[in-house]
């Protein structure tokens, strides 16, 4: 025996909508625990040159995603999120080297480098670095920024071609963490 149920909204004891359709296939969720947000994804505009022996913030300028305005593409590219929470934080660049060498990616949390969230690669031509990690965030002063540091080798070029995700910076809250 099948059955079926029509609904265009579902509410708890309280007479709360926790969860709503248009009819279309689309539904909202009205708990703030339920959903990923905030979320943003960024991706490098411009091909920074990284000179050997050098830290440089990364300016991912391009935002693909930034559903609550957290994501800074502007001054201080940064994510600074305003749920406090558990987030997914991820970054990967794409270089191309003249010769061997070596990169680092790091993850920065309020200005200090998180060393457990780190991806680090070496090698000639191309190459790319990734990184991960969960990280709480306060929801009111906490920031993430990605920066990459070039150990060894002659400079390098971090891709960047507008429309392809070659070097990027993004996040999004955990549900349920």
């Amino acid at each position: 025996m099948t059955s079926i149920i029509k609904v265009n909204e579902i509410q708890d004891a309280g007479g709360n909508t926790i969860l709503s359709s248009n009819g279309t296939g689309t539904f909202t969720s009205n708990l703030p625990s339920a959903v990923n947000t905030p979320a943003f994804h960024a991706r490098l505009s411009v091909e920074p040159s990284i000179a050997n022996n050098t830290t440089t913030k990364l300016q991912f300028t391009e935002e693909v995603l930034d559903t609550n305005n957290c994501y800074d593409n502007a001054s201080n590219y940064r994510f600074t999120p305003t749920t406090a929470g558990k987030y997914f934080i991820y970054s990967g660049v794409s270089g191309v080297t003249a010769d061997q060498q070596q990169l680092t990616l790091d993850i920065y949390v309020n200005g200090s480098r998180r060393i457990f969230h780190r991806g680090r690669g070496s090698g000639s031509s191309n190459m790319s670095v990734f990184t991960s990690g969960i990280i709480p965030f306060n929801g009111t002063t906490d920031y993430a920024e990605v920066y990459l540091t070039h150990e060894f080798g002659s400079s390098t070029i971090a891709l960047a071609a507008s429309g392809i995700d070659f070097s990027f910076f993004g996040g999004y809250k955990i549900i349920g963490a």
